[in-house]
């Protein structure tokens, strides 16, 4: 029998650009180790896998703040300022995107630096319609399928190598052989499968690259530590 405890989010709503738009938030106790927005895409996670993935992300020390549409740039900035009030700086937030919410981290990325990015589309081609984005100012890391494909779609691993010459920040893209997606929705084996990887690897790049939020005494000890430096 399994342990784990489910919290089911809380649901609000905010004003992005004249529209009202869903917000669920699971917000933790203590001194969580980071925080992070999560867009769902309509086409990404249903509603039962984005409360999941929200409860796997408290369960690595992460509250988040999640919709379910794609949004645009507007909406991650709009939920990044509901963690800015929870005292979380861009360093200490990793933006999430499934589906369609994919390419919305993408360019989220591009135009401002925050811990880490990861993109998991349905399709390879929505990271690069409307155009490639290099100019990343954030770590990213993107999963897609390959469908029946033995390598990547050739756009793509162009797209991968200029990444790799252009972005400011390290990237990546994997690619998962005979699955088309490696969301967390499907039933078969070889999409289970990278969905199972997917998410361990999302996981492992957040851990590695948003920065923790220091615990109090961590913070009461650079305090002093500021305090004892000499002045000039």
């Amino acid at each position: 029998m399994s342990t784990d405890v489910r919290i089911d989010p809380e649901v609000s709503t905010i004003t992005v650009d004249g529209a009202s738009v869903e917000v669920l938030s699971l917000l933790l106790g203590g001194v969580p180790r980071g925080a992070a927005v999560v867009l769902a895409g309509p086409d990404g996670l249903d509603g039962i896998g984005a409360v999941e993935t929200m409860n796997s992300l408290a369960q690595h020390g992460y509250e988040s703040v999640l919709v379910s549409d794609d949004g645009d740039v507007a909406v991650v900035d709009a939920l990044v300022a509901l963690l800015a009030e929870r005292d979380w700086e861009d360093e200490q937030i990793g933006l999430i995107g499934y589906g369609q919410g994919a390419r919305t981290v993408l360019e989220a990325a591009a135009g401002r630096a925050y811990g880490a990015a990861v993109s998991i589309p349905r399709e390879p081609r929505q990271l690069l319609v409307p155009e490639p984005i290099t100019a990343l100012r954030t770590a990213w890391l993107g999963m897609v399928g390959q469908g029946e494909h033995r390598g990547l779609p050739s756009a793509l691993a162009a797209y991968r190598d200029d990444l790799e010459d252009r972005a400011h920040e390290y990237t990546r893209i994997v690619g998962y052989p005979g699955a088309e997606h490696a969301l967390r929705d499907s039933t078969r084996p070889r999409e289970h499968a990278a969905a199972f990887d997917a998410w361990q690897r999302t996981a492992e790049w957040l851990n590695k690259r948003v920065a923790p939020r220091p615990t109090p005494f961590a913070q009461i000890w650079r305090e002093r530590q500021r305090s004892h430096q000499p002045t000039s």
